[in-house]
């Protein structure tokens, strides 16, 4: 494989004691319906199919974060820094303490 990918999806919110009342088996359907999504776009089934309830807004800003490039966030960084805003997440704290200790931040 020359350019291995993944495809991540974060989907919601939900409240999710509604949903455990309605669907106990919630996430088994939501991922079988990924698996065989990515059949029908792929023409083969996954090698790995990953999923889980519990990410919170906070996480949920933190992946797309993360998800960045190292220019984008560090781009976000200088942005939140020259408006004076606080970090909405302790990993835009981290990801800003790294700067400062790699030299990144003057």
């Amino acid at each position: 494989m020359k350019n291995p990918q993944y495809h991540i999806c974060i989907i919601g919110p939900i409240d999710r004691d509604e949903l455990d009342k309605t669907h106990p088996n919630g996430e088994g359907c939501i991922c079988a319906y990924n698996k065989e999504a990515f059949f029908k776009v792929a023409g083969h089934y996954a090698n790995t199919c990953a999923s889980g309830w519990g990410v919170t807004p906070e996480i949920e800003e933190e992946i797309h974060f993360a998800w960045n490039n190292e220019d984008t966030k560090k781009r976000i960084i200088r942005s939140y820094l020259n408006e004076e805003k606080p970090f909405p997440t302790k990993l835009h704290e981290a990801y800003h303490l790294l700067m400062v200790k790699n030299g990144e931040m003057l």
